[in-house]
């Protein structure tokens, strides 16, 4: 869209954007969603059940009204049906991935001073806690399994036996390869403190049997050689600098058998590193959530492929804005 004919609203417009997310983002956290499952109750009794100052209760959920999800009549509020669907824990489509969201905030509230700085002071993931890691894989989690199919099906899996999922996290996306490829078995390789969770989710699948698991640093640790068919990297060459992401391809096609191939699913970016919206503000997202990690175009993903020692290069077209590049190994 050109906006240089549009009002200065749009101005306005994105100073105060934030506004509804911060009143939604708490009332998320406060639970004030699952205290309402399908019952109506002032806001002072809302405020006695969690503990909070009645009148900053109030006027919370007032906004909340405003921005309608939730209702009010008589001075007892109650969700609206899109909150009770999916902002009261007890729903079957519970967004349990907003959690990650408000971690999120915190984050991108430190824009300023990393853009003076050029460096972000965030721990590695290892060490930002249980509760931020259970999170953050219950996030990444959600949003995939609703593409994991689709994602799959523009992948041919003629031929693959054995994929490696690197920072395979929950193993969405491992689930769906053997249940699309009944002979195929998948190894989902990340940090011991994801694995634990990773092991929680293969056990809710019921497919112990068709994906294992590895534990480590894919920076540091090696993948093997000549094992695998297939190698998947999906959201992971974001978090790295471009020599990193040099180290884990030159891993991943050792790791192959010839003739096997590996995946890179992510966002990439235009030339002018403009397009897509999305991929542009997630840069930013790696700016103040990473310490090294960026979004990159496809000239570059290919320059390192090639460096790495893969051929036949392919770009596949997206999937939910995420883009695949495909590679191959060729001896």
């Amino acid at each position: 869209m050109n906006r240089d004919n549009i009002s200065p609203q749009i101005i306005s417009d994105l100073t105060y954007e934030f506004r509804k997310s911060r009143v939604f983002l708490t009332a998320f956290e406060l639970e004030i969603f699952s205290v309402l499952e399908k019952s109506k109750k002032t806001s002072l009794e809302v405020a006695s059940e969690l503990n909070l100052n009645p009148k900053a209760t109030d006027r919370l959920m007032n906004a909340l009204v405003a921005i309608e999800l939730l209702r009010k009549n008589d001075n007892l509020f109650e969700n609206t049906a899109v909150a009770e669907k999916y902002l009261v824990k007890n729903s079957p489509n519970y967004f349990s991935s907003i959690g990650h969201s408000i971690s999120l905030w915190k984050t991108w509230s430190n824009l300023t001073e990393v853009v003076k700085t050029g460096s972000s002071t965030i721990e590695e993931i290892q060490f930002r806690g249980e509760k931020w890691l259970r999170e953050f894989i219950s996030a990444m989690h959600d949003r995939a399994k609703k593409n994991s199919q689709e994602t799959i099906s523009k992948i041919d899996l003629t031929n693959v036996e054995k994929i490696l999922d690197i920072g395979g996290g929950s193993g969405v996306y491992s689930f769906a390869f053997v249940k699309k490829c009944e002979h195929c078995t998948a190894t989902v390789f990340d940090l011991p403190e994801v694995i634990s969770l990773t092991q929680e989710y293969i056990e809710k699948e019921n497919l112990s049997h068709k994906v294992f698991t590895l534990k480590g640093n894919y920076l540091t640790e090696n993948f093997g050689e000549n094992l695998y068919d297939l190698v998947f990297l999906s959201a992971i060459i974001h978090i790295n600098s471009e020599t990193e992401n040099i180290e884990l391809l030159q891993k991943c096609f050792k790791s192959l058998r010839n003739n096997g191939k590996i995946v890179i699913q992510d966002y990439i970016m235009n030339e002018e590193r403009t397009l897509p919206l999305v991929g542009a503000l997630f840069a930013i997202n790696m700016l103040v959530g990473t310490r090294r990690g960026d979004t990159y175009t496809e000239t570059e993903m290919s320059s390192w492929l090639k460096i790495a020692g893969f051929c036949d290069i392919e770009q596949v077209e997206s999937v939910k804005e995420n883009t695949q590049i495909i590679a191959h190994k060729k001896l």
